[in-house]
């Protein structure tokens, strides 16, 4: 509690919640003067200065998710170059061991690769459910 050169003494009507809370805190504070309880929770409510301690916490709390935040976002960006790089890779690879397919085989190679994918797709759901994969992952 700060102490200026002269007090004001003003009449407060005080809401019946607000003052049994007030008294409450004096109790468990340990407090006898209701008005420096009184001055410490307007000081609370209107100056920030005084609310330091709440303030510190929270600006800890907002660092530290800030801090995850950033170790999660290098995490991605690093996850994300190592996929990039490994879709141009195969692309590459792609590239130099398939052919140009002629215009009359267009059509055949088009359902060849269709089928191929649905089975693919097929393959990949099958293994997603299956319940010995999932057991083993968890391992």
């Amino acid at each position: 509690m700060a102490k200026t050169e002269k007090r004001v003494q003003k009449t407060i009507q005080w809401d019946a919640d607000v003052w049994t809370a007030l008294e409450d805190h004096n109790k468990r504070s340990r407090l006898n003067n209701m008005s420096a309880a009184a001055n410490d929770a307007v000081r609370f409510a209107l100056f920030p200065e005084f609310r330091s301690d709440r303030e510190k916490d929270m600006v800890k709390l907002m660092q530290d998710i800030r801090a995850s935040l950033y170790e999660h976002r290098k995490a991605t960006a690093r996850d994300l170059m190592i996929l990039q790089e490994g879709f141009f890779q195969f692309v590459e690879e792609f590239f130099q061991h398939t052919h140009s397919i002629p215009k009359n085989e267009l059509a055949a190679a088009k359902a060849q690769a269709k089928a191929r994918l649905k089975e693919f797709m097929e393959q990949l759901v099958q293994k997603a459910q299956d319940p010995k994969r999932k057991t083993q992952e968890k391992e």
